[in-house]
């Protein structure tokens, strides 16, 4: 299962991403830099998991407080996906705050 942006490619985020299945995590940027363009965008995140899982997204500013995250979708190597979220931009009252935090259960059908 892969986590991506929406079309399948790499993650643009600023700042911090951090991310959890079954309350562990799976994956955590936590350099406080910048992960989209002008600067190098995060990789597709790849890990196994099954419907009913719980996947969490956690998405944190760094060093700046301007927030974004893309819209993020699950792939399945057979072609079946899971949008989970629409992207993000809001605005964020400083420096080094969460600014998404949403769990969800993967439902990628059979």
């Amino acid at each position: 299962m892969t986590l991506a942006d929406s079309g399948d490619d790499d993650i643009d985020v600023l700042s911090d991403l951090e991310v959890e299945l079954n309350g562990e995590t799976i994956f955590e940027d936590d350099d406080a830099f910048p992960n989209s363009v002008p600067f190098a965008a995060l990789d597709p995140i790849e890990f196994q998991a099954q419907d009913g899982d719980r996947l969490r997204i956690i998405a944190r500013t760094g060093v700046s407080p301007i927030s974004s995250l893309d819209a993020l979708s699950l792939f399945c190597s057979d072609g079946r996906e899971q949008d989970l979220t629409d992207g993000e931009s809001p605005a964020v009252p400083g420096s080094f705050q969460e600014f998404f935090n949403e769990e969800f259960t993967i439902d990628l059908g059979s």
